[in-house]
C-alpha cells in the first residue's frame, strides 16, 4: 500500500475509490466497509484508497487528546492486509475542518484526489461544523460524476460495532470481547524502557514498555497477553496500572516473559492482549507480590498453552 502525505493542494491523477472516516481500530464494521470500496474499485477498473487524518478529528475539534485503539503504523498495517492499495494522509487541520461539506466533496475529493467512488458508514458526518451527512452525499450523486456506497450499521448483539463501543469494553477490562469485535487482539506498540530491575532481583524480570502513542488505557490488572520481539511472538503475563505495592512507581505496563532472558532495551515491541486475568492488588511485601506473580505466571502458561 503507498502511503501519501497530502495537503489539501495536491492534485492526483490516478482515478480511485475512497473510503472516508477516522479508522481508529480498523474492527469489522470497518473492515466490511473497506472490501465494498476493493468491491466498487475492481468494478469501476480504479485503484482502492482511503482518506486517513495523520491526527485524530476530536483532538482538534474537543481540544483533547484522543485515547486511540491504534497507532497509524498498525492501522496501515491492518490496511494493507485487507487490500487498500493507496492511503492519502491528511493533517486535520482548521482549514480542512472549515471545509464546507459540498467543497470538501467537489475540491478535495473529485478534483484533487480524482475519486469516481466514495464508500462511507451509515453515520458519517463530514464537513464545517459536521454539516454534511450520508443524504447530502446521496444528493451530490445527482450533480457531480461519482458513485457513492454506504454501508449499514453491522451489530454484535443488539449494539452496532464501533470504535466507541470497543474503546468501553477495553477500558472495562472486557478485552476478549474487545477483540471479537476488532477482528484481531487489541494492540499496544512501544518501546522497553529501564526501570527500578526489581523483578529481576527477585527473579522475575519484566519488560517495562512505554506506548509509543496514547493509547485507550485497559482497565488496571494482570493480562495475559504476546510479546512481539523482531517478529517473534512469546507468551507473557503483563502487569498494567500503578502497581500499588510500590510507592511512587506511577502508571507502568510491565510484561514477564516467559521462558525469555533476552536484552531487549531500547526495541520496539507489540504487546498483544489476550485476556483479563485479575484486577491490581496492594500486597504487604514484595515476597507476597512476586508469589502471585508466580501463580500469574502459572495461570498464564496454562491459557496461552490451552
Amino acid at each position: 500500500m503507498k502511503i501519501l502525505p497530502i495537503t489539501v493542494d495536491d492534485h492526483f491523477s490516478t482515478p480511485c475509490v475512497i473510503a472516508l472516516g477516522n479508522f481508529d481500530g480498523v474492527h469489522r464494521a470497518h473492515q466490511a466497509l473497506l472490501r465494498e470500496v476493493i468491491h466498487l474499485a475492481e468494478q469501476l477498473d480504479v485503484d482502492s484508497a482511503i482518506l486517513a487524518f495523520k491526527n485524530h478529528t476530536k483532538t482538534l475539534l474537543t481540544h483533547s487528546n484522543q485515547r486511540l485503539i491504534t497507532s497509524n503504523t498498525m492501522k496501515y498495517q491492518l490496511l494493507e492486509s485487507i487490500g487498500i492499495s493507496r492511503c492519502y494522509e491528511l493533517v486535520f487541520s482548521r482549514a480542512v475542518m472549515a471545509l464546507e461539506p459540498e467543497a470538501f466533496v467537489k475540491s478535495l475529493l473529485l478534483e484533487r484526489l480524482n475519486v469516481k467512488g466514495i464508500v462511507v458508514g451509515y453515520d458519517y458526518r463530514f464537513g464545517n461544523k459536521a454539516k454534511g451527512n450520508v443524504e447530502l452525499l446521496k444528493r451530490l450523486t445527482a450533480v457531480y460524476d461519482f458513485q457513492l456506497y454506504v454501508v449499514d450499521e453491522i451489530l454484535e448483539g443488539e449494539e452496532a460495532i464501533s470504535s466507541t463501543r470497543i474503546r468501553s469494553l477495553i477500558e472495562s477490562g472486557n478485552i476478549q470481547e474487545a477483540n471479537a469485535l476488532l477482528g484481531y487482539e487489541f494492540t499496544i506498540d512501544g518501546t522497553v524502557i529501564h526501570g527500578k530491575h526489581l523483578g529481576t532481583v527477585m527473579g522475575m524480570p519484566t519488560a517495562n514498555i512505554e506506548p509509543i502513542v496514547n493509547y485507550v488505557l485497559p482497565k488496571f490488572g494482570v493480562y495475559t497477553s504476546w510479546l512481539k520481539i523482531d517478529g517473534r511472538m512469546y507468551p507473557a503475563a503483563t502487569n498494567i496500572g500503578k502497581n500499588p505495592s510500590i510507592e511512587n512507581e506511577g502508571f507502568r505496563i510491565e510484561a514477564h516473559i516467559l521462558d525469555f532472558n533476552g536484552d531487549i532495551y531500547g526495541k520496539t515491541v507489540q504487546l498483544i492482549l489476550h485476556s483479563y486475568l485479575r484486577p491490581e492488588m496492594k500486597f504487604d511485601n514484595l515476597i507476597a507480590l512476586f508469589e502471585q506473580m508466580h501463580h500469574d505466571v502459572a495461570t498464564t502458561r496454562k491459557i496461552l498453552n490451552s
